[in-house]
């Protein structure tokens, strides 16, 4: 698995690439976790570049919706465009539990909107 990790106007986004498993999964982990004391509206990970994730992968990126709202911020996948990652949230049924967007754009503008009507209340 490779990561990269980018800011992206407010917003963390972690672009991941290969294998999302047990023994990758704990780098992941601490990406999400090092994000969220950042000042930033939210993180989001791209999985553009992944192919096979298993239940470790998937248990991170859960991880990564509960930390958002203990930190009162958002979480969003990316160009989740593998359909083994898609089956896999499918199975679970957990695929209702993230956002997923096809762009890291359409990922960003959300979270802006949402921060943004947050904070005007």
């Amino acid at each position: 698995m490779e990561m990269q990790i980018r800011h992206k106007d407010r917003c963390i986004v972690i672009e991941v690439s290969g294998a999302v498993n047990m023994v990758y999964s704990p780098q992941l982990r601490e990406a999400i976790h090092r994000a969220f004391p950042e000042k930033v509206h939210g993180v989001i990970v791209d999985l553009h570049g992944v192919g096979y994730m298993d239940s470790s992968g998937l248990a991170t990126l859960v991880e990564g919706v509960q930390l958002a709202q203990q930190e009162n911020k958002k979480f969003a996948l990316a160009r989740v465009e593998s359909e083994m990652v898609q089956h896999l949230f499918e199975i679970s049924h957990l695929d209702g539990l993230f956002e997923q967007f096809s762009t890291i754009e359409e990922a960003k503008e959300s979270m802006m909107r949402k921060k943004t009507k947050l904070t005007n209340r």
